[in-house]
């Protein structure tokens, strides 16, 4: 009885022993496996807080798709609109913007802005932009489109003096004139492309001095249209000028040389013996020149942000 007490203690001496190191390992290294994962969800779960919207944390799928957007910051699928494969070649087009011209661009995608407290996808916009800390340098210059599917709203904001003198209020519309017609057939991937293209091309003009505006846009026009205005044109001058060559020709049939400069003198006509002018009084005439009432620009808010928002 005695030697199976013995075992029985040493078997739970053991196990004790065991079960101590384990702890005096787990103590050493700082953390254990679970204790490391609830510091991250906590982490996630901070900026989940940050973002402020259910549709960030809901699902294991939202996930996913949140802590892509945190990695990346400058692409916010908040809806899970699209697949991980393109969300990484929207972030790939906005660094290379970036990279390019200094200047950060976003999007941001919801369901409906209207469950993060704001009345207008305006005050959204700029609620998100805040929340976020995007932008970039003191003035937090950058440009964010918000996008809102159950109503189809949409947002483009910009921020900053350079934002502000890149992306004007007319410049603003014709951005959104890009990506509106793929949006209204629901390819939203092309529309995004559209948008991304454009941008480079507004950045490009606005650091060569010419802002998309009023007075710098001409719309783009198919070469072969081109040509076939210019032969048009073309055909037209030419048909004029044969027409007036013809009329004065046609003047000169009864008209010959005479021998002597008197012989185109007739008998009858008054000979002037004595000229004189004199000046009587002088007319004025001054027309005024109507430039509209739109003469181009960025309108910028109180809290300095300039919006063109709308429907999609």
């Amino acid at each position: 009885m005695k030697k199976y007490r013995f075992l029985f203690s040493a078997l739970l001496f053991s196990l004790f022993s065991a079960f101590a190191f384990s702890q005096g390992l787990t103590n050493e290294g700082g953390s254990s496996q679970p204790d490391a994962v609830t510091a991250q969800s906590e982490r996630l779960a901070e900026e989940g807080d940050l973002l402020g919207t259910s549709d960030s944390v809901s699902s294991s799928s939202d996930s996913e798709t949140f802590s892509t957007q945190v990695l990346y910051s400058n692409f916010f699928d908040l809806a899970g609109l699209f697949t991980q494969e393109e969300v990484d070649d929207f972030v790939n087009a906005g660094f290379e913007i970036e990279q390019k011209y200094n200047f950060p661009v976003y999007v941001v995608i919801v369901s409906d802005y209207k469950s993060y407290g704001c009345g207008i996808i305006e005050d959204f916009s700029e609620y998100f932009f805040e929340k976020n800390n995007l932008g970039m340098g003191e003035e937090k210059t950058g440009l964010l489109l918000a996008l809102s599917m159950n109503d189809r709203d949409y947002d483009i904001m910009a921020h900053g003096d350079r934002g502000h003198y890149a992306f004007t209020d007319f410049g603003k519309n014709k951005l959104a004139d890009q990506f509106k017609p793929y949006f209204r057939n629901d390819d939203w991937y092309s529309g995004l492309l559209e948008y991304y293209n454009f941008i480079d091309y507004m950045l490009s003009a606005a650091d060569e001095g010419y802002p998309v505006d009023v007075d710098t846009w001409e719309e783009p026009r198919e070469p072969k249209d081109w040509f076939i205005a210019e032969l048009v044109i073309f055909a037209i001058a030419m048909i004029i000028t044969l027409i007036s060559v013809g009329v004065e020709t046609s003047k000169l049939n009864n008209v010959s040389l005479a021998d002597d400069a008197e012989d185109y003198i007739r008998s009858e006509d008054v000979r002037i013996t004595h000229r004189d002018s004199k000046f009587i009084r002088e007319t004025k005439s001054v027309t005024h020149i109507d430039k509209g009432s739109s003469g181009g620009g960025t309108s910028v808010n109180s809290r300095g942000y300039s919006h063109s928002s709308g429907k999609f």
